[in-house]
């Protein structure tokens, strides 16, 4: 029976058949997967990891149709966000385990498709295979479960490095995470247009230089208004300074008239009181 594709929101594009409902299965049961973990290391095992743009999209439509065959319906983005959060749950769980962050609350415990999950990452990752064995001999000798083995150990040079947890070993996993983040920007974002998904084109690095001469003006700017504001303040001290000192002088002036006519009022009354006398003296 032909498939068709159906859009699926934000999940992206689900095959179904003809005249089937629009599917609404969200969660990931056990069964389902195991079975795309199964599909994910048959199709690594015969096309490899391409990292050519465009093989990641292939390869979670691939998933979507075997899905489909087997009786579980969800889109490739559906298929695309379980497994990177299995692979994202499995590194942290391996950070942990190197750093020794979290041992004390969240015991180190072999989760469910552990090694499905670390037999895919070998083919995204290099060196990933010699990495989990370095961290399962580091385990062994932090827990201390066999005081011998860690002894025999100690005596190989080589093994000797392995159990130790240096800052190369860190720089690994971190490469590791990043590498998983990075996959995430680049292959989760898409725009619609029609049935297909198309993915956005991210912006360049380069667009934020084209802002630095427009901040320069506006810095420019902004100094030469706060020097004209400071000139303009300047004036108007100097000018209210004036303002003072002339309020000063006519107050001192009109305290010079006062004094001037309380003296002539005294001499009017001296003069009064004179020719008071004199016409005493007359009559």
């Amino acid at each position: 029976m032909e498939l068709k594709e159906v859009d699926f929101g934000s999940h992206g594009v689900i095959y179904v058949e003809e005249g089937e409902e629009r599917p609404t299965v969200t969660e990931w049961p056990n069964p389902a997967t195991e079975e795309l973990l199964k599909i994910l290391r048959k199709y690594y095992r015969t096309q490899g990891n391409d990292t050519k743009f465009g093989f990641k999209r292939i390869l979670y439509e691939h998933c979507s149709l075997a899905m489909r065959k087997k009786g579980f319906r969800y889109a490739a983005a559906q298929c695309e966000n379980k497994w990177k959060s299995l692979k994202r749950r499995f590194l942290t769980c391996l950070n942990r385990s190197r750093t020794g962050k979290g041992r004390k609350k969240i015991p180190y415990r072999k989760q469910l498709f552990d090694d499905e999950i670390e037999y895919l990452l070998q083919f995204e990752k290099s060196q990933f295979k010699k990495d989990v064995g370095r961290t399962k001999r580091n385990l062994r000798s932090r827990r201390g479960l066999n005081k011998d083995m860690d002894q025999d150990e100690g005596n190989d040079e080589s093994d000797e490095n392995d159990h130790k947890y240096t800052a190369k070993d860190e720089k690994l996993v971190q490469r590791v995470l990043r590498g998983s983040e990075h996959e995430d920007q680049k292959h989760n974002v898409f725009s619609k247009k029609g049935h297909r998904l198309y993915p956005q084109q991210k912006k360049s690095e380069s667009s934020t230089t084209n802002y630095l001469p427009l901040v320069r003006d506006l810095t420019e700017a902004m100094i030469s208004n706060v020097k004209a504001n400071n000139n303009i303040l300047e004036s108007h001290s100097a000018s209210y300074e004036q303002i003072l000192v002339c309020l000063d002088s006519l107050d001192r002036k009109e305290d010079e008239k006062i004094e001037i006519g309380r003296k002539m009022l005294e001499q009017r009354k001296i003069q009064n009181n004179f020719l008071a006398k004199i016409l005493q003296k007359l009559g």
